[in-house]
């Protein structure tokens, strides 16, 4: 049998170690000393996105923030577990996007940040809120229809009804002389007290973001 001189490899282990060494019927302890600076990469932890909720309508696209983690030394690539269709996250910075063909709901995410220390799934990370897209007014009323006034009397409609899926309403007065005004929020009609008598109609035209 051939004699020879051999140790146990302990460089992986990051403290000093004593090592046995045999070389022919000789056994010494050597002192194993690690080369300083050399840290070991961990698993990424505390990831967070801010705001932690994405609200955004229906046929529009949309995008977090990118998110802060602590990488434990070594930048993460990331991913959703099991995604709805539509929404994606960049895999280098963790920005979420959602595409305009996601349905109206809420999704939460399980997004997943790894690095060579590990991988770690962070439930819940962030909240995609789909809202139903709009659709242009359907009608807009008036509590009166008709209104008889006297003259040198103000007059005010109250706010305007509207159905249909409202969003941000718009309102514009079509065919109206000097006297009448409309507020453009909330749709109320005012008459002043100095119109001439007489016979008067009076078109309004409302408005959002789909027509």
């Amino acid at each position: 049998m051939s004699k020879g001189f051999f140790w146990r490899d302990e460089r992986m282990i990051n403290v000093p170690r004593l090592v046995r060494a045999h070389t022919g019927g000789l056994t010494a302890l050597l002192l194993y000393l690690p080369l300083s600076g050399c840290s070991r990469t961990e698993a990424p932890r505390d990831l967070f996105y801010s705001p932690d909720v994405l609200e955004m309508r229906q046929g529009g696209h949309g995008r977090s923030a990118v998110p802060t983690v602590n990488d434990g030394g070594k930048p993460p690539h990331y991913s959703i577990k099991m995604p709805p269709a539509g929404i994606g996250i960049e895999k280098d910075t963790g920005v979420v996007f959602v595409d305009p063909t996601v349905s109206a709901g809420i999704y939460e995410l399980e997004v997943s940040a790894a690095n060579k220390g590990g991988e770690t799934v962070f439930s819940g990370a962030i909240t995609i809120r789909v809202l139903r897209r709009f659709t242009a007014p359907e009608a807009v009323r008036y509590e009166e229809k008709w209104v008889s006034l006297l003259s040198g009397v103000r007059y005010d409609s109250g706010p305007a009804v509207v159905d249909g899926r409202r969003g941000t309403l718009s309102f514009e007065l079509r065919g109206a002389g000097a006297g009448y005004s409309i507020d453009g929020e909330t749709g109320e009609l005012s008459i002043q007290p100095d119109i001439r008598p007489g016979s008067y109609e009076i078109s309004v035209t409302v408005s959002n973001g789909a027509g």
